[in-house]
Formats: structure tokens, sequence, C-alpha cells
């Protein structure tokens, strides 16, 4: 799991909230980082990620990232901003007011029914060895 959200602090605070509230070891993007360099580094099963980076985190990036496993966190609840995630073809949008009651649940959705039965790990998802599979959805 990696965190790409510009304000650190609401990126620290997501981050402890994901590992808290699910056990997975959950990776941020360095002070510095360039997005895309985090995601070929750590090759995340999802990301979490600012609306102004998405889609390119996907299209510059990884050719192959796929964006059905990337939740898009938006300035303000409105619809505009979640129209637009989902059209460019995220799997999930949150306001940030909303992180803490509705990301635990999205990413649960956006990883599949698996995610259920997962081993809390500090190796995060990727260690159940269902957890992997064949990207769809669009790029």
């Amino acid at each position: 799991m990696l965190v790409g959200i510009r304000h650190r602090a609401m990126s620290r605070l997501t981050c402890e909230l994901l590992a808290r509230e699910l056990g997975w070891s959950i990776r941020e993007v360095g002070t510095g980082e360039m997005l895309v360099d985090a995601i070929r580094r750590e090759r995340p099963d999802a990301i979490v990620v600012d609306a102004g980076d998405f889609p390119a985190c996907c299209t510059a990036a990884l050719e192959a990232f796929p964006r059905d496993r990337v939740i898009v966190v938006g300035p303000e609840p409105d619809e505009r901003y979640r129209t637009v995630a989902l059209g460019n073809g995220a799997a999930s949008w949150v306001a940030r007011d909303q992180l803490g009651d509705e990301l635990v649940t999205e990413l649960r959705a956006v990883l599949g029914h698996e995610a259920a039965s997962w081993t809390i790990t500090d190796r995060g998802p990727a260690a159940h060895p269902d957890a992997r599979r064949q990207p769809s959805g669009p790029r």
C-alpha cells in the first residue's frame, strides 16, 4: 500500500489510519520523491493519491499500473471532483473530510472480497497468496 498525498500531515494521518485499522505496512512517498518513482520502487497493491496527481500517476509512472487500484483523495465533498476521478478510471474517490469514515471501507472494496480474509502481517496485503490479481479495468 502506498500513500501519495502531498500534504505531509494528511499523508501521515492517512498512513496511521490504514496501519491501525488494517494492520498493514503502509509506505509513504518520500519528501522530495516523485510519485512515479515511489510506485516503481514499492510496486504497491493499491495507492491513495491526491486528485491533482491522478491520472498522471498511472500514465506517466507505469504503463501497467492499474487505475482500478487507485483511490483518489479530493479536496472537498464535491460531486464534480468525484465525477472527474471516476471518469479517469479511478476505483474510488474520497473527500479529505471523509477520509477517517470512508477510506478503509473503500480500500477493502477496491482490493476485493479476499481482503477480508487476509492475515494481518507487517508485509501488507501482498503477503496473502491470493492478493495479487491480474490488472483489470481501464489504465
